[in-house]
């Protein structure tokens, strides 16, 4: 085959590429190892000087850039915004432990700053999304966690939706 300007055209094949590769978590590695081992309980980080806690923990508050300490938390807080999702990408990891739809939602742990998003279980499928906000549960761990966010869901209990 020649182009219009009588050259050749790229030879081109289909081919695969994938790609391995570790990352570590650095200075919040105990959040991740802690769910990769399965311990029991949840930890946030809470700033030194102005006491915001965050979950997923921070080394530094991003508020005023003090240092943090881990703080043990009960994995307890609140629905703030939720949507239903009906796909999944085809190469997710998420397909091997979420049937469709699910619910995903962003979940403001007692007493922390900033939101942690993450899948929900326990709300009747398709729950209209304003009757979902300010919902309770408390977050859980998959069985088999490997150290991901994704190892983390949050429960609710259906029984009290109606008075939340």
């Amino acid at each position: 085959m020649t182009t219009p300007s009588g050259g050749r055209s790229p030879f081109e094949i289909d081919d695969e590429l994938r790609v391995l590769y570790k990352y570590g978590y650095g200075g919040i590695t105990p959040f991740f190892a802690g769910l990769a081992e399965g311990a029991e309980g949840y930890q946030t980080s809470v700033c030194d000087s102005c006491e915001l806690a965050y979950c997923p923990p921070r080394i530094h508050c991003q508020e005023c850039w003090g240092t943090t300490k881990w703080v043990a938390h009960s994995g307890e807080g609140v629905i703030e915004s939720l949507v239903w999702a009906y796909w999944i990408p085809i190469d997710s990891p998420a397909r091997a432990f979420t049937d469709l739809p699910y619910a995903y939602a962003a979940i403001r742990l007692d007493g922390c700053r900033n939101l942690l998003r993450t899948r929900v279980s326990g709300l009747p499928q398709g729950m209209p999304l304003p009757d979902a906000t300010g919902v309770r549960g408390r977050l859980r761990t998959i069985d088999n966690p490997t150290g991901r966010l994704g190892d983390l869901y949050f429960e609710v209990d259906p029984s009290r939706l109606g008075g939340q």
